[in-house]
């Protein structure tokens, strides 16, 4: 089969006077391609066939479960449906199960939108161990973390120590 570019050349190429031969050479296909091609009025379209799903017959079934209880695993639907007939492979089920999900979970999305000066929200918490030239042992480092809600600035405040002097030092920085 030639593509749309290739079906062009082949047809310039016979206006030019070449002959199957010479452009199957060209184009590097076939020569029953290339006459095939040439005798075409226009460019065909290629039609796949329709497959069903052995998934099909269940997926309502699946949809109805998931709706009615949100916690439902693909394997223990997977483990349902084969009672019922399911003939197909577990992949199958987990993809489906995935692709209605991330379809839910879409649509419940909500920006959390606040005026200026009304919320920020604070972490602090142990970040990591940090060896220090000045020390000769790894140090834990804590990190106070701070976003507002209005423009969603962050402010990150790093210290030795993991106390109230400490947390309150970083809400005094981070203003």
């Amino acid at each position: 089969m030639l593509t749309m570019e290739e079906m062009v050349k082949a047809k310039v190429l016979e206006e030019q006077g070449y002959s199957i031969r010479q452009i199957a050479r060209k184009l590097g296909k076939s020569r029953n391609t290339v006459r095939k091609a040439l005798r075409q009025e226009g460019a065909v379209e290629y039609k796949r066939a329709e497959v069903s799903s052995k998934l099909e017959p269940y997926k309502g079934y699946i949809q109805a479960k998931i709706e009615q209880e949100s916690m439902y695993t693909a394997s223990r639907l997977f483990r349902e449906i084969k009672g019922l007939g399911y003939a197909g492979s577990s992949r199958l089920v987990r993809l489906y199960v995935e692709e209605i999900r991330v379809k839910r979970e879409k649509s419940a999305t909500i920006r959390f939108e606040t005026l200026p000066g009304q919320q920020g929200q604070v972490d602090f918490d142990f970040y990591k161990r940090v060896k220090f030239s000045d020390y000769e042992e790894e140090r834990k480092v804590s990190r106070f973390s701070m976003v507002l809600g209005y423009c969603r600035m962050v402010y990150y405040g790093y210290y030795f120590r993991h106390d109230l002097e400490s947390f309150l030092y970083g809400h005094i920085s981070a203003f």
